[in-house]
């Protein structure tokens, strides 16, 4: 059963080949609009995570900054 499995899995794969090429990077030509959309989505993608990491260190930061300047709590 599992040769049957690995069999078709492999005869969908060659069969299917032609829409590999589906991929903006191999597909769009060097100019095109799709290449410049993939590029920004990929910058969007990757600058993201750690926008947002930053932004949750400088909250965190400015938190902690803001108590200080406050003084302790059981101060009398």
């Amino acid at each position: 059963m599992k040769a049957a499995t690995l069999l078709s899995a492999c005869a969908a794969v060659l069969l299917l080949a032609h829409d590999a090429r589906a991929c903006s990077v191999c597909f769009g030509g060097a100019g095109s609009e799709m290449r410049s959309a993939f590029y920004w989505g990929f910058m969007i993608l990757l600058l993201l995570p750690p926008a947002i990491v930053g932004l949750i260190a400088f909250l965190i930061y400015r938190s902690v900054r803001k108590r200080g300047r406050e003084g302790p709590a059981d101060a009398c």
